[in-house]
């Protein structure tokens, strides 16, 4: 399978119709942020609680040129705006939830808290979807959001969740770049053995079915004619699917570059809570924070029919 951009994502769930889920929207009152979830909202594709000051929040869907029902507005402020959207998913009254207008740490605060928050079996792992004109289909990385300094043992895990997250958009069998600054395995690196390593995993099976290489450097993941010229043999040369980093300063760099002087355009999410939780940067537009939303929403129709 192959996904060629986000409006295609769009459309195929709108076309499949359904329950709508609830998204809860801590610190609501930013008008990209309240824009995308009116948007989708208009499509049939949710329904939403806003999180926040009321005054914020009511200006922002000015902006948006929409008036909001009063009973869609939750009032909350400070820390308790995080600890309210994470409440309402933990009391069934949202399916998702979605960062809005306060830092994505005072979120993920909330949302790792053992008694009141909303952690998984796993490791909360930041995935983004990179939609780039120089590339012939959706780019996955992970992780630049969540994991500073991952070991072997958390690489891993982001490596399942974003296996999970593909498998769950209908990749039967990904393509996964272990991503180093050269194909080359140095013994005395640990961005490189650990590369290797996964990749060893991979191709026993332990992760399941899927196609890795690495160590692997981003043009050889990436650019057909670098792999040419390197000789450079692997099915994931060229054509990669998921972008493992090394670190989260890889990710975020690799993103920001692409985003800022590739044209890319940007969705991400976290994978590993017990609902996905949208989040992209505050410096998003309102069409990353839709197309966000749209990958999250995939992720709960998936396991809704338990893939």
């Amino acid at each position: 399978m192959i996904i060629r951009g986000f409006a295609q994502l769009a459309d195929e769930l709108s076309a499949a119709g359904g329950r709508r889920p609830a998204l809860a929207v801590a610190g609501a009152g930013e008008p990209q942020v309240l824009a995308a979830v009116i948007r989708a909202a208009g499509r049939g594709l949710l329904d939403y609680l806003l999180v926040g000051q009321p005054a914020p929040i009511n200006a922002a869907a000015r902006a948006a040129g929409a008036s909001l029902d009063p009973s869609r507005i939750v009032a909350a402020d400070g820390d308790d705006t995080a600890a309210c959207a994470v409440r309402l998913v933990r009391e069934g009254r949202a399916q998702l939830l979605m960062k809005g207008n306060i830092s994505s740490s005072a979120l993920l605060r909330q949302a790792v808290d053992r008694e009141r928050g909303l952690r998984g079996p796993a490791l909360m792992t930041h995935i983004a979807a990179l939609q780039l004109p120089a590339y012939h289909k959706l780019m996955f990385y992970s992780d630049g959001g969540v994991i500073p300094h991952p070991d072997l043992a958390k690489k891993r895990i982001i490596l399942d969740n974003a296996l999970q997250f593909a498998r769950r958009l209908g990749y039967a069998r990904p393509k996964v770049a272990l991503l180093t600054a050269a194909e080359q395995l140095y013994a005395d690196d640990a961005a490189s053995a650990d590369a290797a390593e996964l990749a060893r995993q991979c191709a026993a099976g332990e992760h399941g079915v899927c196609d890795a290489a690495g160590p692997i450097s981003f043009d050889l993941a990436t650019a057909p004619e670098a792999a040419r010229r390197k000789d450079y043999r692997s099915p994931v040369a060229g054509d990669a699917d998921i972008l493992i980093t090394p670190d989260i300063h890889a990710g975020n760099l690799l993103g920001k570059a692409l985003t800022y002087f590739g044209g890319a355009l940007m969705a991400g999410l976290v994978m590993g809570a017990r609902v996905p939780i949208v989040m992209a940067s505050r410096g998003c537009d309102c069409d990353e924070q839709y197309y966000s939303i749209i990958l999250a929403l995939r992720m709960l129709q998936a396991e809704q029919q338990g893939r």
